[in-house]
């Protein structure tokens, strides 16, 4: 694939807000084609993603689910955002098995009380 289309495609999977932003960067004054400043770029952007073998812990699980739970999930792209967070996180967490009601009650967790609540009973 070339460049431009890589690019094109990390836009189009990308949040609404830096869909909007990328076009207007440094990078984009050559029309998104080179592939390698674009990365540089954005790299710089998001701290450790530029970290290979980087690695979840159970202190950004808690912190995803910590912020999850105060912001009103309403809307379906709501609750794609914490399950594709939430799925991305706890799979780097451990290589080992962790038991399916563990993982289950985490992701619970991260809605708010209310909803949690009426599941419960």
């Amino acid at each position: 694939m070339r460049s431009s289309g890589k690019i094109h495609w990390v836009i189009c999977y990308a949040d609404h807000n830096e869909a909007e932003f990328w076009p207007t960067s440094d990078a984009a004054t050559d029309g998104l084609n080179d592939w390698d400043a674009f990365t540089k770029e954005f790299l710089n952007y998001y701290p450790g993603a530029s970290v290979k073998d980087h690695c979840y812990t159970k202190a950004n699980l808690k912190t995803l689910l910590y912020h999850q739970v105060q912001k009103p999930m309403e809307l379906l792209e709501d609750l794609r955002k914490y399950v594709c967070e939430f799925k991305c996180i706890f799979s780097l967490i451990q290589k080992k098995k962790l038991p399916g009601d563990y993982i289950n009650e985490k992701f619970l967790e991260g809605f708010p009380p209310r909803f949690w609540n009426s599941l419960l009973t």
